[in-house]
């Protein structure tokens, strides 16, 4: 959740100059933070606008377009805007995150937008499929096992099919321990996604098979439970942001959520 941080220290560490030159500077530098992006503006907003100087800001709005964060994993849109920030750019140069620095807590909205053309390319890269790996033997893995198989995730793809509601089809292999050979089977699972509170979005209406075969209830919710957890926008609270949804919509091309993000740094940081 490092995000909010990252885009202040991006936009204002440089110390910039005023008016135009500012915009120019900081959508330059936090640009290179970027994997890549199609569109990146920033736009500043300040009267009177000397008091950039003195770190006091009124709104700091990004508006990006084919936004690439990190290498595999693109953005149809990410925007953010801020309201009225106090900060120190000396302390903030020298990357310090902490209330002196942040005179007044940030606050911000932020809306981002993931099509689901874009997340099935996501899904082709070997570091997302990395991250999926254990997910998916966590799923097939009977607890307990003395030998467990290990599955290998190889090909993936999501199908956003509306109401907030996704399929998952992936095809695994695993080697066979007696045979020595390997052996193919298709996934398939099946979720809704509903925001129920502001930290959290659950994964409900589970239903999965492989092979054609059902796959056991208890795998079907302790999979679902997983990774609605892994949504849990509170575990950010102890690192001092406070993230919550306000908005979310799955519909059968993209995926648009929308947050509210505070960070307030204690002096211990």
């Amino acid at each position: 959740m490092e995000i909010l941080t990252i885009l202040l220290s991006g936009l204002l560490s440089a110390g910039a100059p005023v008016g135009l030159i500012v915009e120019e500077i900081t959508d330059k530098q936090f640009s290179q933070r970027l994997e890549s992006a199609e569109t990146f503006e920033v736009r500043i907003d300040n009267l009177p606008a000397h008091k950039i100087i003195d770190g006091e800001i009124d709104k700091i709005r990004i508006a990006s377009r084919g936004v690439e964060i990190v290498e595999g994993f693109r953005l149809e849109a990410l925007e953010l805007e801020t309201d009225p920030l106090n900060i120190d750019l000396k302390r903030l140069r020298q990357r310090q995150f902490d209330s002196e620095t942040f005179r007044e807590p940030v606050q911000a909205g932020l809306r981002l937008v993931l099509t689901e053309d874009d997340l099935n390319e996501s899904l082709r890269s070997p570091r997302v499929r990395r991250v999926l790996q254990p997910l998916i033997n966590r799923l097939l893995v009977r607890p307990g096992s003395p030998k467990p198989p290990q599955y290998q995730l190889d090909v993936a793809t999501i199908d956003f099919v509306g109401e907030n509601r996704f399929e998952f089809n992936g095809d695994i292999s695993q080697l066979n321990p007696q045979t020595g050979e390997t052996e193919y089977s298709k996934l398939t699972l099946s979720y809704k996604l509903q925001l129920t509170s502001g930290s959290e979005i659950q994964w409900l209406e589970g239903t999965g098979t492989i092979n054609n075969r059902p796959l056991p209830s208890p795998a079907i919710m302790g999979f679902s439970q997983g990774m609605s957890g892994r949504l849990n926008l509170q575990r950010f609270d102890e690192r001092g942001v406070t993230a919550r949804f306000f908005a979310f919509n799955l519909d059968d091309t993209e995926l648009e959520t929308a947050l509210f993000l505070k960070f307030e740094p204690t002096s211990e940081e």
